[in-house]
């Protein structure tokens, strides 16, 4: 699963250097009993992305790429300046 949204497909072009990639890879197992799949980032593209499907002890970030997520939604209006990198 991927979404493919505008800029979420952008975001993820720009973080893996490659402009052919269609969109930002989803989790494609549950990492839970009561979790579904597609319901997070991919953990091994995204690890330490506050939307990945395991959340870190240490770090958990909202990168550029979770903020396209938001902005893509419609609701809301992202600060990309104040993106961390995932």
């Amino acid at each position: 699963y991927e979404v493919i949204t505008p800029s979420v497909r952008q975001v993820a072009r720009n973080q893996f250097g490659c402009q052919k990639l269609e969109g930002a890879r989803l989790e494609n197992q549950p990492t839970t009993k009561s979790d579904c799949y597609g319901s997070h980032w991919d953990e091994r593209h995204y690890y330490t992305e506050f939307m990945g499907a395991i959340l870190s002890d240490e770090v958990n970030i909202f990168s550029a790429l979770t903020l396209a997520m938001m902005e893509d939604s419609g609701w809301y209006k992202p600060n990309y300046n104040l993106a961390s990198v995932s």
